[in-house]
C-alpha cells in the first residue's frame, strides 16, 4: 500500500525519461586557493573562476503498476555521456550523473526513492580532444598545400613557343602573387617571419617570366610562400585576417574566348593560379580559425560566417580530391567551433537607467573587476565616469 501520493508531486526528466520531483540542493561558489604567510595573520585567497553547480535530486518512481519507469531511470543514470536535466524550478541544464541510490521500504510498498547527484557538465569534450581537432586541421592544411602543389603542376598547359598563352600566364600569376602580397600588409602583427613570407612572394614577382616556363619550380614557390604566409604574424587572428581577403580570388588576366586549343590551354592555366590560391587562403583560413582565442560566441559566428562564404566562393574547376579534403576541413572546423561554443561568453544588450560609473557597473553585473576592461573594449567607452543607455554586456560568464 503506497501511503506517500507521489502524484501530487512535479514531474522532472533526464534523458527524457520522466520522474516525480521532490526536492533538490544545489552546490556552487568559486575555485580558490588560500595563501598563507609565516608571520601574518592575513591570508590571500586566489580566484581560480568559478565552480559549475552541482545538484542533489530527491526523485520517486510509481511502481504500483509495473517497474517499467524504475528500470528506465536505472537505465539512463547508469548510460554514459552527458543529458538534458528538465528540473522544476532552475529549468534546463546540461549534466552528467555522477552517483545516485535507490531505496523501498515496506510502508511505502509501490514507489521507489532515488537520490540522484548530477554535475552542470559545460563541455561535452575532453579539452585534450579539442587539441586533437587542431591537429587534424593542421594536417589537413599540409595535405591540401601539397596537393594543390601537385595538381598545379599536372595541370599546367606549357607555355613555351607560344607568345598568347606565355603573356596571359605571366600577368596571370603577377597579378597573384601581387594580390597576395598586397592583403599581406592590411594586417598589423607581423612575426618575425614575415621576411621570409616576403622574399618568397618577391622572388615569385621578381622571377615570373622564367617560372611559367618551369610549373613544377612555380608550384613549389607558390606553396613555400603560403607556408610562409602561416607563419608570418603573431596570431591567428592575425593570420584569418589576411587569407579571408583571398576568398573568390580571380587573377585572370582575360576572359578566355573560343574554343581553341590556344584559348582552353589559356583558361586551364588561369584556373590552376586560381585553384591554388583559393584553396591553399581557405585550408590557411580553417587552420587558423580552430587556433584563435575567441573573446565571445559572436567573434566565433563572425569567423564560421566568413568561413562558410570562403567556401561557397571555391572555383568550380578545383581538383576533386582537394575539394574533398576541403570539405574535411570544413566539417572538422564545425565541429570544434560547436565545442568552442558552449563555454563562450555571449553578447548581450544592457540597460542603464541611472548613469553610473563602470566599477560600479561592472562590479554590480558581476561581483568583480575582472571584466572591466573588456565590457570598456566591446563599447569603446571614452568616459567611464557615467555610463547610461543601451549598452553591450556579456552573458554566460
Amino acid at each position: 500500500m503506497t501511503i506517500f501520493n507521489i502524484a501530487r508531486l512535479p514531474t522532472a526528466s533526464f534523458k527524457d525519461v520522466e520522474f516525480a520531483y521532490q526536492e533538490s540542493s544545489t552546490d556552487g561558489g568559486r575555485k580558490t586557493i588560500s595563501h598563507e604567510y609565516p608571520g601574518r595573520t592575513e591570508r590571500y585567497v586566489e580566484d581560480l573562476g568559478g565552480i559549475e553547480k552541482k545538484f542533489s535530486i530527491t526523485a520517486w518512481t510509481d511502481d504500483n503498476v509495473s517497474f517499467s519507469d524504475r528500470d528506465a531511470l536505472i537505465q539512463v543514470l547508469d548510460s554514459a555521456g552527458v543529458g538534458t536535466l528538465i528540473h522544476p524550478t532552475l529549468g534546463t541544464q546540461t549534466v552528467a550523473c555522477i552517483g545516485y541510490n535507490l531505496s523501498d521500504n515496506v510502508k511505502e510498498l509501490g514507489i521507489t526513492k532515488f537520490t540522484i547527484s548530477f554535475e552542470v557538465a559545460s563541455l561535452n569534450i575532453v579539452p585534450s580532444l579539442l587539441k586533437g581537432n587542431k591537429g587534424f586541421l593542421a594536417t589537413l592544411k599540409s595535405k591540401i598545400l601539397g596537393d594543390s602543389e601537385t595538381a598545379f603542376d599536372n595541370g599546367w598547359k606549357s607555355v613555351t613557343k607560344a607568345k598568347a598563352k606565355f603573356d596571359s600566364a605571366v600577368k596571370t600569376v603577377k597579378k597573384a602573387a601581387n594580390e597576395i602580397n598586397r592583403v599581406s600588409k592590411l594586417v598589423q602583427g607581423s612575426a618575425d617571419t614575415f621576411s621570409d613570407f616576403t622574399t618568397s612572394i618577391n622572388q615569385i614577382i621578381a622571377s615570373t617570366n622564367s617560372l611559367v616556363q618551369s610549373p613544377s619550380i612555380l608550384a613549389g614557390k607558390i606553396r613555400t610562400a603560403f607556408d610562409n604566409l602561416s607563419v608570418a604574424y603573431n596570431s591567428s587572428q592575425a593570420v584569418f585576417d589576411v587569407v579571408k581577403n583571398l576568398f573568390g580570388s580571380d587573377s585572370s588576366d582575360r576572359q578566355s574566348s573560343g574554343n581553341s586549343q590556344l584559348q582552353k590551354d589559356i583558361k586551364a592555366n588561369q584556373d590552376q593560379v586560381n585553384n591554388f590560391v583559393n584553396a591553399a587562403a581557405l585550408a590557411l583560413a580553417y587552420n587558423a580559425a580552430g587556433n584563435i582565442n575567441y573573446a565571445t560566441l559572436d567573434d566565433l559566428n563572425a569567423v564560421s560566417s566568413t568561413l562558410e562564404e570562403g567556401f561557397a566562393l571555391l572555383p568550380t574547376t578545383l581538383d576533386r580530391d582537394i575539394y574533398k579534403s576541403l570539405i574535411q576541413m570544413r566539417i572538422q572546423a564545425s565541429d570544434l567551433f560547436a565545442n568552442l561554443a558552449i563555454s563562450l561568453p555571449n553578447v548581450a544588450t544592457y540597460e542603464v537607467i541611472n548613469p553610473t560609473s563602470l566599477n560600479t557597473l561592472v562590479y554590480s553585473l558581476y561581483g568583480s573587476l575582472d571584466l572591466k576592461e573588456t565590457i570598456r573594449s566591446l563599447n569603446n567607452f571614452q568616459d567611464t565616469s557615467r555610463i547610461s543607455g543601451t549598452i553591450k554586456i556579456l552573458t554566460n560568464v
